[in-house]
């Protein structure tokens, strides 16, 4: 990840990470982001399918007081992140008027906040991620064509885990490193061979329970299966 996010190093060209829930969409962002020229400033991740159509716009670019009923003066995700990145997940969930917003700020580097005729300029990168598949979204008309085709310049497609088990081991030592565990090599092999249909999120999830249910410093392959069944 560190050679990629080193070759990704483009300033504010968009970039489009495709994959599964789970195999690493926002953690490889951060990573661009880190050794990017605009890592000086904010990292600003964004879950799209965790937002309501009725507040993302203003989310994003902001509102003014009075903009809807109950609004209040709000800066925005383009405001908040200038000189850093947003990182947009799960693009594919802002409803069509909010993509051609998007596309606005992507195209032209403009957006007015909701309820104010004032332009204001972005000075952020934008990064997206889905783990659907565009091209049919836009087939559908569930997504802008124009839009889609401003942040896949350079699309980057993440494996599932289990198209990567080399990596399962590094993953698994880092993330017990930050619990003061190990696993011995029984376990190790066990969490090499299973597919984590989940992916790193249920990699991760599985160790988490394993730390919980030993106090010992080197977990076992029992405590490890046990701990995966529980995460599945």
């Amino acid at each position: 990840m560190e050679k990629l996010s080193k070759d990704l190093n483009y300033g504010n060209l968009p970039l489009l990470f495709i994959g599964e829930s789970g195999t690493g969409k926002t953690h490889s962002a951060r990573a661009v982001h880190c050794c990017s020229m605009m890592k000086q400033g904010p990292f600003m991740p964004l879950n799209c399918a965790g937002i309501s159509e009725s507040l993302a716009e203003s989310t994003l670019f902001g509102c003014v007081e009075g903009a809807f009923t109950g609004a209040k003066t709000q800066k925005g995700y383009f405001s908040e992140a200038c000189n850093g990145t947003i990182f947009l997940d799960e693009v594919s969930e802002l409803s069509l008027a909010t993509q051609a917003k998007l596309l606005q700020v992507l195209s032209e580097g403009i957006y007015m906040k909701l309820g104010s005729t004032s332009i204001c300029r972005s000075h952020a990168r934008v990064i997206c991620a889905t783990n659907t598949d565009l091209k049919n979204a836009v087939n559908r008309g569930m997504f802008r064509e124009d839009l889609y085709h401003r942040i896949s310049v350079m699309p980057i497609h993440l494996k599932p885990l289990r198209e990567r088990r080399h990596e399962i081991p590094r993953l698994a030592m880092q993330y017990l490193r930050s619990r003061n565990k190990t696993v011995d090599i029984h376990a190790m092999r066990f969490l090499v061979s299973e597919d984590w249909m989940g992916n790193i999120r249920q990699l991760f999830s599985c160790l988490e329970i394993a730390c919980y249910l030993s106090e010992k410093e080197v977990l076992d392959k029992e405590t490890v299966q046990y701990a995966y069944r529980i995460s599945c």
